[in-house]
């Protein structure tokens, strides 16, 4: 079990995965039951963390693959659903900010997923297993270059949260 502390570098063997990525990016696990959402920005403002504290729309969408839409006031990031693991998923929703750069955790939020919104997520990583990850990716990238981020959270199963 990997443990993340606010304002410290991310552990060294979960460090080992972020260093394969280049650039701004945003990806998604399934561990011990929880939903994990890592998003890697490179020099997160104040601004940025203050609204990553406020109110939050997790939208589910369906393209052909599940996508996971987090949606903020001014911000948001789209995340393909996929899992080698066929346990289902429980009500947790953990997301990490990480600093690019530092791989520093700078804000961590846990949020409790409604029975319905976890039963629609679950039931879209299922539809992907047995898929592989590079298939996956690829199709995803298809839907990116058709979709624009406006059209990515619109409709959807969605769940608001709002300010901590």
């Amino acid at each position: 079990m990997l443990h993340f502390q606010i304002g410290k570098k991310v552990p060294s063997e979960f460090a080992k995965e972020l260093d394969k990525a280049s650039g701004e990016r945003a990806f998604c696990d399934t561990q011990l039951g929880a939903l994990n959402v890592y998003i890697l920005l490179d020099g997160i403002t104040k601004s940025e963390l203050k609204e990553a504290a406020e109110g939050l729309h997790v939208i589910y969408q369906d393209f052909g693959i599940p996508f996971l839409v987090l949606k903020y006031k001014s911000m948001s990031f789209d995340l393909p659903l996929f899992s080698k693991n066929e346990q289902p998923v429980g009500n947790a929703l953990n997301i990490y900010f990480i600093e690019l750069n530092s791989y520093a955790l700078k804000h961590m939020r846990l949020l409790g997923i409604d029975e319905k919104m976890t039963s629609i997520i679950n039931a879209g990583i299922e539809s992907t297993l047995g898929m592989e990850k590079a298939d996956i990716l690829q199709f995803a990238r298809k839907i990116y270059a058709t979709k624009t981020p406006g059209d990515m959270t619109k409709g959807g199963a969605r769940q608001i949260f709002k300010r901590l």
